[in-house]
This record gives C-alpha cells, sequence and structure tokens, in this order.
C-alpha cells in the first residue's frame, strides 16, 4: 500500500515499547510536509512541537478541533483542506483516576470531542484524518468503537508472535470486520496492516 492512501484514512497503530509506532508517526508527519495543519496531542511528552518546529504543527486543543468540526458540519461545502490529528499514546493523557473512580473498566474517551464524534464516515466527510498509536487500544477503545472509528489497524511488531499477541482477541470480537494482514517493513521492523469496518478498498 502507498503511504499516501494511509494519510487519507484514519489509522490505529499499536505494538510494545520500542516497537516503531513513534518513528512512523514521525514519518507520516515528514511526509506530509509544511503545508498541512497536523495537531499533536503528545501522551508521551515527546516534544513534538519543540522538535519538528515548523507552523503547520500544533499542540492539539479540544476546544480547537470542536470549533472545526461544527464549522466543516455547518458549512455545505465539501472541499476542505485536510487537517491531521495525531495521538501519540493517548491513553496516558487521559484522565485514568476519574475512570477508575466512575467505575469504568477503561478509560472512556467519552471527554475529548474529536475521540467521541469521530466516526470513519464522518472524516472522511470533513477531511479531518486521525493517525493514533498506542500501547493499549483496549483501554482507549472497545473493538466496535476502534472498527467505527479506524479504517486501519496497524500493527508495529519486532515478531509475528508479538502481533499475534495483539491481534487475536480483537480479530475474534470483530469476526469479518477484521481483514487480513498485509506484512509491510520499516527498517528493521515488521508491520502487520489490517483493513477495518468490512469496507470496501
Amino acid at each position: 500500500m502507498e503511504i499516501q492512501g494511509l494519510l487519507n484514512k484514519n489509522l490505529l497503530i499499536v505494538g510494545y515499547t520500542g516497537g516503531g509506532k513513534t518513528t512512523l508517526l514521525k514519518h507520516l508527519v515528514d511526509y506530509l510536509g509544511n503545508e498541512t495543519d497536523i495537531y499533536v496531542e503528545d501522551g508521551k511528552g515527546f516534544g513534538w512541537t519543540s522538535q519538528f518546529a515548523r507552523p503547520n504543527i500544533h499542540p492539539y486543543e479540544k476546544e480547537a478541533i470542536s470549533q472545526l468540526i461544527v464549522e466543516r458540519t455547518q458549512n455545505s461545502e465539501n472541499d476542505y483542506p485536510d487537517v491531521y490529528v495525531i495521538f501519540d499514546e493517548p491513553a496516558m493523557s487521559l484522565d485514568w483516576e476519574e475512570g477508575l473512580a466512575e467505575g469504568h473498566p477503561r478509560v472512556n474517551p467519552i471527554a475529548d470531542p474529536l475521540l467521541n464524534w469521530a466516526t470513519v464516515d464522518k472524516c472522511a466527510r470533513l477531511h479531518i484524518h486521525i493517525l493514533a498509536a498506542t500501547q493499549a487500544p483496549a483501554v482507549l477503545l472497545s473493538p466496535e468503537e476502534i472498527a467505527d472509528k479506524f479504517d486501519y489497524y496497524l500493527e508495529c511488531s519486532c515478531s509475528l508472535e508479538e502481533a499475534e499477541g495483539y491481534t487475536d482477541c480483537l480479530a475474534k470480537q470483530l469476526g469479518d470486520r477484521f481483514g487480513h494482514a498485509h506484512s509491510l517493513s520499516l527498517g528493521e521492523r515488521r508491520l502487520f496492516l489490517h483493513r477495518l469496518g468490512n469496507r470496501q478498498e
């Protein structure tokens, strides 16, 4: 698959520490260049905006994204410039203690306007693209939410055995909504790309 094909979709990247998730995100940002607006939620404290120091890379602000969604939803035009939102380990930026206090088995992203609002169809219509990377997808979203919000599920793994550790449970729950893996490479890393949602290519 071409990189541009991934960038035109919502992509969930999973993998263990050191599996290459942030490295892949950095490559995708480099590919996007300096013209496209990119908003980054840096849950790991990677220092995205300072490291890249590019005027088109902004810290993620819920209010700004909420306003963007409202403006584009209310406007009848559909020729918007593409906007990218990167969540680098978003589970780390959610309020874990609040979720636990309320008895949630996982941290629900309902407080985040974009993750709460997003579906594949809505994002495509408004030209908003989500690139998220996390070690714990099941903590962030349920399998059904993953399928509704993301076009692709990409495993950054050092081996097929690591990839299977992430895949088995999700694949069983999603059934035919979870596509077969296409094997890709990023340097010495192996990537396993799954099509989600049983949608057409």
